[in-house]
């Protein structure tokens, strides 16, 4: 799953023009370690966790990691970085795996 959200990443920053793609987001389930693990490792910043922004269809309410991506980011470091095999690593991204439930 990492690999098809790094490759999603890589894919947009590199088939769409600089201007057309500020940013892309990822929401995960703040209780669902594996799936923050996959957006954090594809690069994206925590920017903050959305309390009671997601439904379950158990009938609850659940808070929402918040991730982003930003274009001006992958600009600046990817043109040092064209071809690699995989997404290249966010600088921003250094936060803990527990902050996306705080």
């Amino acid at each position: 799953m990492t690999d098809a959200a790094a490759g999603f990443v890589r894919w947009v920053f590199e088939n769409y023009e600089p201007e057309d793609v500020e940013r892309l987001e990822a929401l995960v389930y703040s209780n669902n370690g594996a799936s923050q693990k996959v957006v954090k490792k594809a690069g994206f910043v925590l920017e903050g966790t959305r309390r009671r922004a997601g439904w379950k269809r158990e009938g609850e309410f659940v808070m929402l990691g918040c991730g982003g991506w930003l274009g001006v980011i992958w600009r600046v470091r990817g043109e040092r970085n064209r071809g690699c095999g995989s997404v290249m690593r966010n600088p921003d991204s250094s936060h803990s795996d527990e902050e996306m439930t705080n």
